[in-house]
Formats: structure tokens, sequence, C-alpha cells
């Protein structure tokens, strides 16, 4: 079952630009599964497609003084990893983040969930706003492309859907076919922004998109339904690549 955590975080960065805290949370997250079990932490890290991903958020209801300033987003896409890394972190002694002491608030955290099952039934929309809340960029053969477009983004999607969902809810992948056919940027407000991992500096896209459905009479109501599911899965899986270690932190709301 997908699931998604949203932790409050107490932490004053030294650094407003290039976001090095990313790279450390994701050392905090995989420390925290090591707390709890080692055995399981390893079997994570090793996975070729991570089961989650995470990044440090402004928390956009941080309105008064008392309320935490930043916002720790965890989503897993297999739910059975959610206690063990929740018992971690709650175990292990407060971390320092880019040796600035960090504090999180368990108590506070917020918690959303959807089956995949539930994801399924997701109903056919017209077009999806699209959030790129941190730097996205999509992996090419030699070089990252920092431009998200429907394909890229869709093909990001489906790849984890195929990964994670059960075999009756495969998604067929000429789904990306009608994505690259049927689907165009009708708004876009996109800067690049720089997301700092270890020696590297990664350049990805931030900011909103609009994807909207043309000629929508030529293809069966079924694909137009696997194209919303896909998209009601992002804020789960997130897009492009490098999401374990931050980017690619989305949002999305279907269009009517």
């Amino acid at each position: 079952m997908p699931t998604i955590l949203h932790i409050p975080v107490y932490y004053e960065p030294k650094h407003h630009i290039g976001l090095p805290e990313q790279r450390a949370l994701h050392a905090i997250l995989l420390g925290a599964l090591q707390t709890a079990s080692p055995e399981l932490a390893t079997a994570v890290h090793d996975m070729r497609v991570k089961p989650f991903a995470q990044a440090l958020l402004p928390n956009k209801n941080s309105s008064m003084a008392s309320e935490a300033p930043w916002m720790w987003r965890v989503s897993w896409l297999d739910d059975t990893l959610v206690e063990p890394f929740w018992d971690g972190l709650t175990a292990a002694p407060p971390p320092d983040l880019c040796r600035q002491p960090v504090q999180f608030a368990p108590d506070a955290a917020r918690r959303e969930a959807m089956s995949y099952e539930m994801l399924s039934e997701t109903p056919p929309a017209k077009g999806f706003q699209v959030d790129f809340r941190t730097p996205t960029s999509f992996k090419q053969r030699y070089y990252d492309h920092p431009m998200p477009t429907p394909y890229h983004c869709f093909q990001s999607w489906w790849a984890r859907w195929r990964e994670f969902t059960p075999d009756d809810l495969a998604i067929n992948v000429a789904v990306l076919d009608v994505v690259s056919a049927h689907l165009v940027v009708s708004y876009f407000n996109l800067r690049s922004e720089v997301l700092q991992s270890g020696q590297r500096l990664l350049i990805g896209g931030v900011g909103k998109m609009t994807f909207r459905a043309i000629q929508t009479g030529k293809i069966d109501a079924d694909w137009w339904q696997a194209i919303s599911i896909l998209a009601a899965f992002a804020p789960y899986c997130a897009t492009g690549h490098k999401t374990a270690q931050g980017m690619g932190q989305t949002s999305v709301v279907a269009l009517k």
C-alpha cells in the first residue's frame, strides 16, 4: 500500500542554496531502517528500484512560530517498510543534519495511504496540473534531461507502478504511446534548480505544468483511466531519478 509520511522538522539550515540536506536525509532514513533491522536496511539499499522517495520541504502550514518550519516527506511504495522505519527513527537519538541539530516531531506527523487497488479505480481525467516541488530530471543514456515532459513523467510513473503493483493490476506499456500522441503541455511555469549530491550538482526543473488530453475520442476510455491511475500514483512514487535523494517530489491535481 503506498504510504506518505509528513514528519515535522525543527531545523535551522546554514545553507539555503543547493539543498545539501536531501542527501543527508537519505542517510538518516537508511540509518533508521538499520536501527530496526540491519538485514532489512541492506535489502532496501541493494534494491535496483528504491521503494521510497523522500525530501525536506518547507512546511506550507507553518503560520505560527511554534510550528515546525520544515516537513520531511517520506513516501513508501511498500507499506511493510513503514513501521520498521518509524520504529528505527523514534528509537535513535536526534541526528545532525549537515552538522546542524535536527529535531523530528513524530507525535505531530501525518500519514496518507491508499491501496494499489483503490488507485486502480481512479476515474478518467481530461488533464493534470503537475507541481514539481523539488528538482526533477530524467536519466538518459549519457546525460540528465532536466525538462519534464508528459512522456518522461508517465514513463517514470509507469516503471514504478510495474515494479511494485500486483500482476493483476499491471498497466500495458502501450499506455506510453497514448501519452506521447495525446497529452500536450498547455501551461508551464518552470525554473531550473540545483540539488547537491555529494560533490555533484544535479540540475532539475521546479514549478508547475498542465498536461491536457487532445483527440480523446480516438482512444478508448480504458486508456484514459490508465493514464489517470499513473498520475494519481505520482505523489507516492515521485518523478524521474534520484527520488530517494530528494529529487522529483510531485503533486498532481486531476482536471475533469
